[in-house]
């Protein structure tokens, strides 16, 4: 015979299951439903949080000029930001797709060449080498770049890609921008926050893991991701003043090179070398030290920008970089590095704190 308690309790026990698991089911379909809803802003959120994160310390030394007022200095940042952003982009972007309809319309008509000089018999051998090598590619450029048709439309559809993707990453920063001046009016409020959640993590290590991902945050955007837009743009102002075709594309190749951590001094080169087969000695050796101190300044930007006692490998960067624009597309770019950059600091931290504990468990007691 059955005990009765027995059934009661298996009774409950089921009743109690069914009620957990619709719960349990309710409470994951809240957070499915909330994270499609909140899916598109992500990155711009996440950016948002970054740059709000990088530029307090700016905006607490502005707030004593403004008198105190958070939201005026906020407000004067975020417009010279925007500022700063959208009109060099826009200068940036009518640039290349100038370039690019031109390439094009002189490709199409079979008379896309270098414009080298016919006469240079009194120029030195090694200059006379490399002029020499253009013409015999510049004489029918058009075909040569025909029998690269395959190769040539690989990389054509990577630009393009990119190209496509500069304008919708111009909107999201522009929304980042603005969030992150919102943020920076509530930086205590953002703060406290960021510590009440890290102590449900983390427990009373919260406010030292905050720290030190703040300090991973600046690190990482002002020395690799500053350093790459600085170097980009020295770069970049050397291939505008020497006339280089494409140098907006190329300035863009540069940018990236530098955020995934490639020399640019890679692209820089061959370029120094087309610069000194049609330009004045005088204009090819001034191009070629500015271009080469150029490529070469993240070697001394990186230990003024990136934050001391930061060991954050590169190849931790790089992943970052190449996996934030898969997944992200041009702003993923910029985000990619220092998301993971921020895991790889607090998972390490983790690790290290649960060495401790083992130490400590470890040693005898005294007693």
């Amino acid at each position: 015979m059955a005990n009765p308690n027995e059934n009661m309790n298996k009774n409950n026990f089921i009743n109690w299951s069914i009620e957990a698991s619709i719960k349990i089911g309710l409470v994951a379909l809240i957070i499915f439903t909330s994270y499609v809803i909140f899916k598109p802003f992500i990155l711009p959120v996440a950016w948002g949080i970054i740059i709000s994160i990088s530029l307090f310390p700016l905006a607490k030394r502005m707030n004593g000029f403004f008198g105190g007022r958070k939201k005026i200095t906020a407000i004067v940042l975020t417009v010279v930001i925007l500022a700063v952003v959208i009109v060099p982009t826009v200068l940036f972007t009518g640039s290349l797709i100038e370039g690019v309809r031109n390439f094009k319309e002189s490709f199409q008509q079979g008379n896309l060449h270098f414009e080298l000089p016919d006469d240079y018999s009194n120029l030195s051998k090694a200059k006379q080498f490399v002029i020499t090598k253009w013409h015999s590619v510049s004489k029918d450029l058009s075909e040569t770049l025909r029998d690269h048709a395959p190769q040539l439309k690989m990389v054509g559809e990577f630009i393009l890609s990119l190209i496509t993707g500069l304008g919708g990453a111009l909107v999201m920063f522009i929304f980042a921008i603005i969030i992150a001046g919102v943020l920076l009016t509530s930086a205590e409020g953002g703060y406290n926050v960021a510590v009440k959640l890290f102590t449900r993590l983390t427990g009373d290590n919260a406010e030292d893991m905050v720290q030190l991902s703040i300090a991973t945050i600046r690190s990482v955007s002002q020395g690799v991701i500053g350093v790459a837009v600085i170097q980009a743009a020295l770069v970049g102002i050397g291939f505008f003043a020497a006339g280089v075709p494409g140098a907006s594309i190329l300035t863009l190749i540069v940018m990236i090179m530098a955020i995934v951590q490639l020399p640019p001094i890679i692209l820089v080169l061959p370029v120094i070398i087309y610069v000194y087969s049609i330009a004045s000695t005088t204009v090819a050796i001034v191009f070629a030290i500015w271009s080469i101190v150029a490529g070469m300044s993240d070697n001394f930007l990186k230990p003024l920008l990136l934050g001391r006692g930061m060991d954050i490998p590169m190849l931790v960067i790089l992943v970052g970089a190449l996996g934030g624009m898969v997944a992200g597309g041009m702003i993923g770019l910029f985000i990619g590095p220092v998301v993971l950059a921020l895991g790889y600091q607090l998972f390490k931290a983790w690790v290290s704190e649960g060495e401790e504990v083992a130490t400590e468990s470890a040693t005898p007691s005294d007693d």
